[in-house]
């Protein structure tokens, strides 16, 4: 296992607040035609929220080769559940995490979804 740390970037448009549910999660993304495998994925509850503000966390994820790619994807609810709506925040680009990351942090950003 290794462990891979995210900074989640929180943009300038939003209001101080409680996000009930904040889902990080490891994507295996390398293979073209066939669907990403989840291979790691943290849920965390009740997290405060402030504009530009960031948040740390940790996931482990199985080892792998330096071929693969593996990405980042958050969704920040501010419900708790499953489903985007208004209000959430969420990763809206590829964010490739690179083989030689090691101790460093990755930066997540998420914008909002209106």
């Amino acid at each position: 296992m290794s462990t891979i740390r995210l900074n989640i970037t929180l943009p300038p448009d939003i209001d101080d607040g409680l996000a009930k549910t904040v889902s990080a999660e490891i994507w295996d993304a390398s293979l073209a035609d066939a669907p990403a495998v989840m291979l790691s994925k943290i849920l965390l509850r009740d997290v405060a929220l402030t504009p530009n503000g960031n948040l740390e966390t940790e996931l482990d994820s199985p080892l792998t080769s330096a071929k693969q790619t593996l990405i980042a994807r958050v969704h920040i609810s501010m419900d708790g559940s499953q489903q985007i709506k208004p209000r959430d925040l969420l990763t809206t680009h590829f964010i490739e995490i690179p083989p030689e990351l090691g101790k460093s942090r990755l930066n997540v950003p998420v914008s909002l979804i209106t």
